[in-house]
């Protein structure tokens, strides 16, 4: 009697425990099915960035913030790939143990033009076909339509002189960067699933900032690195978008040859002067004391280069764009935005309103606040493209790369599900 007791017990235990494998299994599947989760991949010049976000009833929370160095490239690699890059991102996932491959990156560079045109108010299939007649004259000069991607987004009709009228953004890039791009990613295991153009995604991450709202005429300015992209936003649309060739590098430039540092001494310096705002303070670093003032003189010239470089910009957008309003004010951004000094250099040149927002507000947060949440700007405004998918549609994945990743994520649902229901059902067959 007690063994049948002892083996009542013993298979009920059995039965509880293969139910709860049973039910952890369908949970997964379930949230593999129908949980929204997006991870943002933004690929710069000296690292890759990722933001990983989750939506669950309207709530979006932020999962993972992480970065890789990239191994120096030479100056002649001037697209999105090589064997560093995929090292990076490979080493990248594997540190975060991130099992999810589908990615929305981002494609920048001399290869992308992104421009606004105002044309005659149509159809999206009319548009569509009147963009591929008239593509020479969207396109770079010298450049076959047979060699690039192009695709577009209405911005907004309105009437104008008695006629509709569409503003519209157009996205083109070479075939041959964008086979690339989707190559770099694949050699690393990754499966692009929007590849958005000229980091437009930026302004995903600051939707809701004042400055981007109605009525405002703004800038945000990522500051990498070594480019600096520029997005000018007015009347709460994206009407501008280009790409410089400097970035923060310019300032280390002048930190090594002033003061004598190497990289790791530059990186940590700054790092020291991030929090300070009395220019009389004076720092040890490197058993040398320096005053504030003297290292904000070594980087004036460094900052008067970049903040020339954003007026030039700004000036052409003026000319081209008599009926804008002013910019009156910047979100700066990116790695390099908080550098010493250097927005307060930008709003004395300027004259306009410059803040250094944190992308993270109004999010909920798993993971810890980096100390300079700017970095991963761009990476959270890819993840946030398909929340906010009226702001930015533009996508130059080609369609047949696209219908063919659809095709291996429906088989791959398949899979999970019959091998789900395998295990179920053997263990109802175990009683």
């Amino acid at each position: 009697k007690i063994d049948r007791v002892a083996g009542s017990e013993v298979k009920a235990r059995s039965f509880s425990l293969t139910f709860s494998i049973f039910f952890g299994i369908i949970k997964y599947v379930m949230l593999s099915l129908f949980a929204k989760r997006f991870i943002g991949l933004d690929i710069g010049s000296s690292s890759v960035k990722l933001a990983e976000i989750t939506v669950h009833k309207g709530q979006i929370t932020v999962t993972k913030l992480a970065s890789f160095p990239i191994k120096k490239l030479s100056k002649r690699d001037t697209t999105q790939h090589g064997q560093p890059i995929t090292d990076a991102l490979s080493h990248l996932f594997a540190q975060e143990g991130i099992r999810e491959r589908r990615v929305i990156s981002d494609l920048s560079g001399v290869y992308v033009v992104s421009r606004s045109f105002t044309f005659p108010a149509m159809s999206q299939e009319e548009l569509q076909k009147f963009i591929r007649k008239n593509a020479e004259d969207y396109i770079p000069a010298k450049t076959s339509i047979k060699q690039v991607d192009i695709d577009f987004q209405v911005l907004r009709e309105e009437m104008k002189g008695g006629e509709e009228t569409a503003e519209v953004l157009i996205a083109v890039a070479k075939k041959e960067a964008v086979k690339e791009h989707i190559q770099t990613l694949s050699d690393a295991g990754l499966c692009p699933v929007i590849i958005d153009a000229s980091s437009l995604s930026l302004l995903n991450a600051f939707v809701f900032h004042p400055f981007t709202t109605k009525g405002k005429c703004a800038a945000i300015i990522d500051l990498g690195a070594e480019k600096t992209k520029i997005l000018i936003i007015s009347d709460a649309i994206l009407r501008f978008v280009i790409e410089t060739s400097i970035g923060g590098n310019e300032i280390n430039k002048h930190l090594k040859r002033k003061l004598k540092l190497n990289p790791e001494e530059i990186e940590r310096l700054k790092e020291n002067l991030t929090d300070i705002s009395d220019l009389g303070k004076t720092i040890i670093f490197n058993s040398h004391l320096y005053r504030t003032s003297t290292i904000r003189k070594t980087l004036s010239s460094a900052y008067e280069k970049i903040s020339s470089e954003i007026e030039k910009v700004f000036t052409y957008y003026q000319k081209t764009n008599p009926s804008s309003p002013r910019i009156q004010s910047i979100i700066l951004t990116g790695g390099s935005a908080v550098a010493y000094g250097l927005s307060e250099v930008i709003h004395q040149k300027l004259n306009v309103e410059v803040q250094i927002p944190n992308p993270l507000d109004n999010l909920k947060l798993n993971v810890p606040l980096p100390k300079n949440p700017g970095v991963y700007s761009l990476a959270l405004g890819l993840a946030l493209k398909k929340v906010y998918p009226y702001i930015n549609t533009i996508d130059l994945l080609p369609e047949t790369v696209a219908k063919e990743i659809k095709q291996k994520r429906e088989k791959e649902l398949v899979r999970k599900i019959s091998s789900t229901s395998g295990v179920v059902c053997a263990g109802m067959l175990s009683f």
